[in-house]
């Protein structure tokens, strides 16, 4: 079965939610929020984050990545007012983007001071771009509301 989306038959059922759902961004916030519910459950943090943060920092770190994560996801997919929709994309894609910021400004730090292999700096980099991705749609989505209240 061929679908909008690229050949996957698991994802046409976001096709039913709206044209705007973004099926990757869907996919990030959903793995990132769950990973960071694990995380929580199992009292474990990154080891570059345990390195380098102090224990509340690293708590506060990651409880604002995953309250991002669901705040975001349930923007995309709240079915009533839609600028109240994007106000809270707007607001959870913020928050993951300072938390991934700091993750891989992290992993890039420890690079340094554990002499770490080249894919550490890689995944620094890539968890930045993914971070800065967030940001941007975030900056978008402002700018979408700002003209719609020109109207």
């Amino acid at each position: 079965m061929r679908t909008s989306l690229g050949g996957f038959p698991f994802l046409s059922h976001l096709k039913t939610i709206g044209p705007s759902v973004d099926p990757l961004e869907l996919t990030f916030l959903g793995m990132i929020g769950v990973s960071c519910v694990g995380q929580l459950a199992a009292a474990t943090e990154p080891s570059v984050i345990a390195l380098l943060l102090p224990q509340a920092f690293r708590t506060v770190w990651l409880v604002i990545l995953m309250l991002g994560c669901f705040v975001a996801f349930i923007g995309v997919l709240w079915p009533f007012d839609r600028i109240d929709s994007m106000l809270m994309e707007i607001i959870g894609l913020t928050w993951v983007f300072v938390a991934l910021l700091i993750y891989g400004a992290a992993q890039i730090v420890a690079v340094f001071l554990m002499h770490a292999p080249l894919g550490s700096t890689l995944a620094g980099i890539l968890v930045l771009l993914i971070g800065a991705g967030f940001g941007v749609k975030a900056m978008r989505l402002q700018r979408v509301i700002e003209r719609l209240k020109k109207e």
